[in-house]
């Protein structure tokens, strides 16, 4: 049996030799199915990012409502101002606590948003 392998050391050298570059090649480079997952974490973690953006503008725009609204509020209130100028306080000051809501939940997905990032929840 061995005298028979003798034989052909040659061609199972050969043989060896291609399958090992093959499998070699297999590992190295990514098939279509590879690079369709490897696509689709992209496209995850892309959409992530642009919700990321998109709410930190928000949560901009509604940190300068609210520093506004303060600074229009700031002002001390007489007790002989029209009723029509409280109506005006009183709308500002119902826009503050909803401006102050709605930034809070802008920060809570934002933190949703980077948790999810930071866990490589599109790799999965």
């Amino acid at each position: 049996m061995l005298d028979k392998l003798n034989q052909y050391k040659e061609v199972i050298t050969l043989v060896v030799f291609f399958l090992g570059g093959f499998f070699w090649i297999e590992n190295q480079f990514p098939t279509k199915i590879d690079l369709t997952k490897q696509i689709g974490v992209l496209k995850c973690e892309l959409d992530n990012y642009m919700k990321l953006t998109q709410l930190q503008i928000r949560s901009r725009d509604l940190e300068k409502s609210v520093q506004a609204l303060d600074t229009d509020l700031e002002m001390p209130v007489a007790a002989d101002i029209p009723p029509s100028f409280r109506d005006v306080i009183e709308s500002k000051k119902s826009q503050r606590t909803e401006d102050v809501a709605a930034l809070k939940v802008v920060n809570d997905q934002i933190a949703s948003i980077f948790t999810d990032l930071g866990r490589q929840i599109c790799g999965q």
